[in-house]
């Protein structure tokens, strides 16, 4: 089994902490990883969860379920182990929690303002690449009121001299004042850049900071036989903030 990282800290995005707890003086370790919801008649829940480690989750029971999940939906699974095999987990305490997922889209003369351009900040240990999706954890300032996220085609020069083409991710903080620094995850779905006859693309991806530093990242998506790329370990456990 792929491992991936157990962490013991409060989630800055809502605020407080999941720890482990013992009964009858045995500690139960919990597991935070993100992953794809899969329906299944396999097992008596309905579903299995295809973590970002490379690994398949098989509940056998269910502590907490997001509303609305789908076939497919991006989540955040929050876990316990009560036995493994090869790539295969089967949990004890489960609870599932949505990821924002999006689309990629153009950017307009018509958009541009309510999309923003406000700070965020993203570093190469926090994006990542599954079978279907784009995957951020970045940082933000703000308080109380819902920010916007989205990664886009910008209006003009959206590939750059080596054919890359140029996605950027963009924030809007609707006015929320500073007060602290919060934490959001993002899945932004690949196959809305599908274009007839091609197999791939090849992008850059950009975003700039509160300090106007710019960040790139540069990645090829497979339209077809994609293969997993596994999740930067320290990215697991953070919740999905307030955010749209």
């Amino acid at each position: 089994m792929k491992r991936f990282t157990f962490i013991a800290l409060f989630t800055l995005s809502l605020g407080f902490a999941f720890t482990s707890c013992n009964s009858d003086d045995d500690s139960v370790t919990y597991w935070y990883n993100y992953g794809t919801y899969i329906e299944t008649m396999s097992n008596n829940q309905g579903f299995v969860v295809e973590l970002d480690s490379g690994d398949t989750l098989v509940p056998s029971q269910i502590d907490y379920l997001a509303d609305e999940l789908e076939d497919s939906s991006r989540v955040m699974a929050y876990f316990s182990i009560d036995s493994e095999t090869e790539n295969v987990i089967h949990s004890g305490y489960l609870e599932l929690y949505r990821v924002l997922t999006k689309d990629i889209i153009q950017l307009t003369e018509e958009n541009q303002d309510s999309i923003g351009n406000d700070g965020v900040s993203v570093n190469e240990n926090t994006i990542w690449l599954t079978e279907y999706h784009l995957n951020v954890v970045f940082s933000y300032y703000g308080g109380s009121v819902t920010h916007y996220i989205n990664l886009v085609k910008p209006i003009q020069d959206t590939v750059d001299d080596e054919g890359r083409l140029i996605l950027e991710l963009r924030h809007n903080n609707n006015n929320d004042p500073s007060y602290n620094v919060l934490t959001g995850v993002v899945s932004f779905d690949m196959r809305s850049l599908y274009q007839p006859g091609i197999d791939s693309v090849n992008f850059l991806f950009k975003s700039t900071d509160y300090y106007d530093y710019e960040f790139t990242w540069e990645g090829t998506y497979y339209f077809e036989n994609q293969s997993l790329k596994l999740a930067p370990a320290n990215t697991s456990g953070i919740l999905p903030g307030n955010l749209k």
